[in-house]
């Protein structure tokens, strides 16, 4: 036993033979007492210790094996002081610990994680512990972390869930010091060296390299805290009570109803009576938990998707996301629709995460988020064309169903337009509708049409409504966001390529520019030669210069059109320039003026710049101001503009329609039906401009009898 210890600085030793006096004046334990012989290692101590007590004590010098163990002790305990954990804390039983160690191993053994799910919670009741209601569940259903744990109450077991999945509440302090205790099991290779020690030391017995027992007690404040030899009786006693309950009950935890719950007592753990009861209760007596005040419909789907999917990362390991991802590239877009398409769509062996989830989790989730629950997995994925919008509200037609829907939607009603094609989820939910996932990139109806086609064609369905049921199927909808963001890309490859424009003739345009010199004193004649020439419509004077501009009649595009600018002449000082938007128009004009310039000017040089060069140099450096709305007065003038070119367009050929004019083609049904596509889309564009340029489509579906 020791009776003292006394600290001595190096700097200023005391006396050996003093110290030891005070100890035996002082004893740590026992009364006090002077000993009839002491032993020393050393002859130095021993004279030391001889001139401070004189021949009273005999003195002798010997080995002092004893001191070798008390060194060793001290030393072990020192290691346990720090980050390192032990088993075993000052005073503490060893056959506490042993016990601790024989139930664990045959807790392993069992492998209660391969038939009950961490979302089944055991009732235990323990009187002589002062335990009443604490939740028992088991964890390592996700292949990893096996054990049990044991909480304070249901309360504490639904608030530290709430905390893992991302949730910010607490359990509230209570008469225990702990809220949670744990008995898992860890690899040889991860135990502390000191509890290794102490397992060799005690041969307390382990199931397996990977059973290696670990006992913990977390705070209400979600903090470690010491794990006392009241824990370990108390998780011992749960354990072995487990033990012998699963075998006899293992049919509870199978059934897919929530079965009658079924009560039984044990004697365990040398604590008196410990009774379970499984499942906890009814699922109408479970505890609620609290749905932060102010959430959103929107904010709870955000939420519940985030627990889906780390739900099913634990259970089916990261490799899961990286399968479903495939060679698709993710941007924002695509995430704004992927991601809740994994949560509420996504299966493994075709049972949908979101089901998995909530056979073992739903007892956790509030009525308000039942009811989600159920709304989302009534709901379907599908491509829907965007009927009307308004501020806060956006109606939309489904395009493969034929369902129509008013959607509840702030942001997106925002930033979609008429006619546009959205790729999303619909959740009805207590009689309104919300977009539970959209692509964040709309498609025209044309483009859209292709993606819906490639769709209809795998699902062998190329007319009538899609049953709904199909659009549920994650296969499908997995394919139909690949075939999306196919189309996505296609567009924006087309839209980097600049367009091919043609002047009003149909040629390429491009700007041509013949210079002449000539004798300035010649300029009058010059000028009079130019305004006598044919097909001149006007001429005027601007900034000491003589325009004159030279016509055709008719266009070969627009019929209606009575003429058409081919070019204009521009007289200076002592040169001319001939400005065309063609090259043959230029080869054409050039000819005529110089025969009749004939003699006036000199040898001409030629200057031809392409349209998509002019457009990229005019961009420069973006304005920081807004740019000023337009006057009713050309607002008109747009608006008529358009209308004189649809009352054109009715009667000219149009490839999309196979070469048909617009009126032609609403004689039969299949170029009717791409007519209506055709006239939908030209909506669309239209309602991505300003309100007061847009064209009134209502008007040209009048005129071709094509009212919806």
């Amino acid at each position: 036993m020791v009776i003292g210890v006394r600290s001595i600085d190096p700097r200023a030793p005391d006396s050996f033979g003093e110290g030891l006096l005070e100890i035996i004046a002082n004893p740590a334990h026992g009364a006090r007492r002077t000993p009839g012989r002491i032993r020393v290692p050393t002859t130095e101590l021993a004279e030391s210790l001889r001139s401070s007590i004189g021949d009273e004590i005999e003195v002798r010098v010997a080995p002092v094996p004893e001191l070798d163990e008390v060194v060793a002790s001290l030393a072990e305990h020192l290691q346990t002081v720090g980050d390192e954990p032990a088993y075993m804390e000052e005073d503490m039983e060893p056959a506490v610990v042993a016990s601790f160690f024989a139930v664990a191993a045959r807790l392993y053994a069992l492998a209660p994680w391969k038939h009950v799910d961490e979302g089944q919670v055991l009732r235990v009741d323990i009187p002589s512990m002062e335990m009443d209601g604490a939740a028992l569940c088991v964890i390592g259903g996700a292949g990893k972390d096996f054990g049990l744990l044991l909480f304070r109450s249901l309360r504490d077991y639904q608030d530290f869930s709430n905390l893992a999945d991302g949730g910010d509440r607490l359990p509230a302090p209570g008469p225990m010091a702990w809220s949670l205790l744990s008995l898992s099991f860890n690899r040889k290779k991860e135990t502390p060296p000191r509890m290794l020690k102490e397992i060799a030391r005690h041969r307390w017995p382990v199931a397996g390299p990977k059973a290696y027992p670990f006992g913990m007690a977390i705070a209400p404040d979600a903090t470690p805290c010491t794990f006392t030899e009241r824990d370990y009786r108390i998780i011992t006693a749960c354990a072995e009570a487990f033990i012998d309950f699963l075998p006899k009950h293992r049919d509870l935890f199978e059934e897919e109803a929530y079965p009658e719950p079924v009560r039984e007592s044990f004697s365990a753990g040398g604590i008196g009576t410990v009774t379970l009861t499984a499942p906890y209760g009814k699922e109408s007596e479970l505890e609620q938990p609290v749905i932060p005040a102010g959430e959103s419909v929107h904010d709870m789907d955000s939420r519940l998707v985030q627990n889906i999917v780390q739900h099913a990362v634990d259970r089916y390991g990261p490799h899961w996301l990286t399968v479903l991802q495939g060679d698709t590239e993710f941007d924002e877009a695509m995430l704004q629709l992927f991601v809740p398409w994994m949560a509420w769509t996504a299966d493994v062996d075709r049972k949908r995460i979101a089901e998995t989830f909530l056979e073992q989790k739903g007892t956790r989730l509030s009525e308000e988020e039942r009811a989600w629950f159920a709304a989302q997995l009534a709901s379907w994925l599908s491509f829907w064309e965007v009927l009307h919008v308004e501020p806060g509200k956006v109606d939309v037609r489904d395009l493969l169903t034929g369902e129509r829907r008013s959607v509840l939607e702030v942001l997106a009603s925002k930033s979609v337009a008429t006619r546009d094609t959205v790729l999303a989820r619909v959740v009805d939910f207590r009689g309104t509708s919300y977009f539970g996932g959209l692509h964040g990139r709309p498609l025209s109806p044309v483009d859209a049409s292709d993606v819906i086609a490639t769709v209809r064609g795998k699902l062998r369905l190329r007319k009538g409504d899609v049953p709904i049921e199909r659009l549920r199927d994650a296969i499908v909808t997995r394919q139909m966001i690949h075939w999306w963001s196919d189309a996505i890309a296609s567009f924006d490859e087309r839209r980097s390529k600049p367009p091919i424009l043609t002047n009003t003739d149909g040629e390429p345009l491009l700007f041509v520019t013949d210079s002449f010199p000539f004798d300035g004193k010649a300029r009058p004649e010059v000028e009079q030669r130019i305004a006598a020439m044919d097909d001149v419509d006007g001429v005027s004077t601007e900034d000491g210069e003589t325009i004159v501009v030279f016509i055709r009649s008719g266009n070969r595009i627009h019929k209606s059109w009575e003429n058409t600018v081919t070019g204009r002449v521009i007289v200076a000082s002592d040169h001319l320039r001939i400005e065309t938007n063609s090259e043959s128009r230029a080869d054409a004009l050039r000819g005529r003026v110089r025969d009749a310039c004939a003699g006036l000017l000199g040898t001409g040089t030629r200057k031809k710049e392409k349209a998509s060069t002019m457009m990229r140099r005019g961009k420069g450096r973006p304005s920081k101001e807004k740019p000023k709305p337009r006057e009713p007065e050309e607002l008109e003038i747009i608006r008529q503009a358009k209308e004189e070119y649809y009352r054109d367009w009715l009667d000219s050929p149009i490839p999309l329609l196979g070469g048909k004019t617009p009126r032609a083609a609403t004689r039969a049904k299949k170029s009717r039906e791409q007519l209506d596509l055709l006239l939908r889309d030209i909506e669309n564009r239209e309602a991505h401009f300003p309100e007061g340029e847009r064209l009134d489509i209502r008007r040209i579906r009048a005129e071709l009898g094509m009212n919806e």
